[in-house]
């Protein structure tokens, strides 16, 4: 009887941790789960300087008059 017991509680434990500690039953607060999509990768696009021709990060440039210049370069 009391090994039942102990089975029954492992069941219900491994149960309780497959949900992640939240029964969605029990749980009308949580949103229902969803398909995980990968995680976007942003790029970095880079310009080249119209006065020194180095490469650098689109954000980290200035545009004066269309052309896009390095920030030593302004």
């Amino acid at each position: 009887m009391l090994l039942k017991l102990l089975i029954l509680a492992v069941i219900g434990v491994m149960i309780y941790r497959f949900f992640g500690g939240k029964i969605p039953i029990l749980d009308k607060t949580s949103k229902p789960r969803t398909k995980r999509s990968k995680p976007k990768i942003e790029e970095e696009t880079m310009v080249e300087c119209a006065k020194c021709g180095t490469w650098v990060v689109v954000e980290e440039m200035t545009v004066v008059q269309g052309k896009y210049y390095c920030d030593e370069c302004v």
